[in-house]
């Protein structure tokens, strides 16, 4: 199963502020959109789990991928 790019603990945001990656964060991945909206669920050095909403649970690299923080859960800023 082709997982698709892989993507980074601290990241760029689109504005270049260094953005703190950490579970529960929701993010999207802008070489994949497609995927949809995604939650973290671990971050372990530079590999990140991510559940997304329409791709599932995936394992990404950050050292070659992009993933972009779209809001935290409690705060407005997330789905739902």
């Amino acid at each position: 199963m082709d997982q698709g790019p892989l993507l980074q603990s601290t990241l760029k945001s689109d504005s270049g502020i260094d953005a703190d990656l950490s579970p529960g964060v929701f993010v999207e991945a802008p070489d994949a959109p497609e995927w949809g909206r995604g939650q973290v669920q671990s971050v372990l050095g530079m590999r990140v789990t991510v559940n997304f909403e329409h791709r599932g649970k995936v394992v990404l690299d950050l050292h070659t991928a992009r993933l972009t923080p779209v809001g935290r859960p409690g705060t407005g800023h997330g789905p739902g």
